[in-house]
């Protein structure tokens, strides 16, 4: 993959789309509470 994180980003957000680190997965998991911000673990 190409992006800035030694992760694996479309594996751990379950998608094949998202920002710099893994920031944001656009097609991937989603919060149902926007102020859960550990949502994604």
């Amino acid at each position: 993959d190409n992006d800035r994180s030694s992760l694996n980003c479309a594996s751990m957000l379950k998608g094949g789309w998202w920002w710099k680190s893994c920031g944001r997965g656009l097609n991937g998991l989603y919060l149902h509470d926007p102020q859960d911000l550990t949502a994604r673990q």
